[in-house]
């Protein structure tokens, strides 16, 4: 990809916005969906209220795809033998059959036209100096806070440390999580900027500089709890 970055990020995906398709799906896939789960097993409030979801520089709808596919496996009503080992592997939670829809919103500047493609909706042509702006809308939830934010394989190329702050800054008063996805442990985000990092493991706040990447298949997966929400 760094190739492909020659004449810079914007540039490539403006060439390349309607056909961009994610190479590590493979290990995307799994990682996210263990990462919703143990999201799902922590957090009491998106249990009883429903799931309100950002996904932030949405590509060609990964994310979205994998988000869908989860909630859907989760509600499926599934013989007992078939059940566990579908979900063991994939590590899905069972989801109550009458949990409201998953809300996700979706946005990315470039890729529009491969997500509507991919996923049968429109995302939002947002970017990330939109959101440090505050143009990403509410949430549906009643207080209009979205409860995770996952942005994959994208902020890693926010490479000015202000631009990084300001998004970061702005998110972290609109969702109560984040969580990163990429090819390695960039960005690290500093807790003035508004997130705590997470540890995946044990579900308790770690030390600023602390390892806390959950990977499979060299994608890494962290996450984050935004300080306006402690």
């Amino acid at each position: 990809m760094r190739a492909n970055y020659a004449q810079g990020v914007d540039v490539y995906y403006q060439k390349s916005g309607s056909t961009y398709r994610n190479l590590h799906f493979h290990a995307l896939r799994p990682l996210t969906m263990d990462c919703l789960s143990r999201f799902w097993d922590h957090d009491e409030k998106t249990r009883n209220l429903g799931f309100h979801i950002v996904d932030l520089a949405c590509g060609s709808g990964e994310i979205t795809q994998v988000v869908r596919e989860w909630e859907s496996l989760g509600k499926k009503t599934l013989s007992e033998g078939v059940a566990s080992r579908t979900r063991r592997k994939l590590s899905v939670r069972q989801i109550p059959s009458n949990f409201p829809p998953i809300e996700i919103v979706a946005a990315d500047p470039y890729t529009g036209e491969a997500y509507k493609q991919n996923v049968g909706v429109s995302c939002l042509n947002l970017n990330f100096q939109d959101i440090a702006d505050g143009k990403l809308p509410p949430s549906k939830a009643e207080d209009g806070i979205y409860d995770l934010v996952i942005c994959s394989f994208a902020l890693h190329l926010l490479t000015d440390p202000s631009k990084l702050f300001a998004t970061c800054y702005a998110l972290a008063a609109q969702c109560r999580w984040l969580l990163i996805v990429g090819p390695h442990k960039q960005p690290m985000l500093k807790p003035e900027w508004g997130w705590i990092p997470w540890n995946i493991e044990t579900w308790l706040p770690l030390v600023y500089g602390v390892n806390h990447d959950h990977v499979i298949e060299r994608v890494h997966g962290r996450f984050f709890q935004s300080m306006y929400f402690l």
